[in-house]
C-alpha cells in the first residue's frame, strides 16, 4: 500500500511539473524570426556566432513582426556573458538590444 501511495505522489508531481513547464513554454512568443529565402538554418548551424552577426549585417538575415508587417534588425552586436561563459548576439531593435 505504501508504494502505490509513494508510486501516486511521484506520478503527480511529476505530470504536474511537466504540465507547468508546458504552459510556460507555450505563452512566450516568439520574437526574432530567419528569413529562410536568404538563408537555411542548417547552414548557420554550421557558422560561428561572428560569422553570422557578420552575414547579418550584410543580407539582413532575421526579422521581427510589428503591424503585420516584416521588419529587419537594425544593428547586431555580440558580447561576453561571463556568467555563462559564453559569446551571446544581441538584435538592435529601435534603440532597444
Amino acid at each position: 500500500m505504501k508504494f502505490k501511495k509513494g508510486m501516486f505522489f511521484l506520478f503527480a508531481t511529476t505530470f504536474l511539473a511537466s504540465t507547468s513547464m508546458l504552459a510556460i513554454s507555450c505563452s512566450k512568443q516568439k520574437e526574432v524570426y530567419l528569413d529562410i529565402n536568404k538563408i537555411s538554418r542548417l547552414f548557420l548551424n554550421r557558422l560561428t556566432l561572428s560569422q553570422i552577426a557578420s552575414i547579418e549585417k550584410d543580407q539582413k538575415i532575421f526579422y521581427y513582426f510589428e503591424n503585420n508587417q516584416k521588419n529587419p534588425f537594425d544593428n547586431v552586436k555580440i558580447e561576453f556573458d561571463e556568467k555563462a561563459n559564453k559569446q551571446k548576439m544581441f538584435l538592435l531593435k529601435k534603440n532597444q538590444w
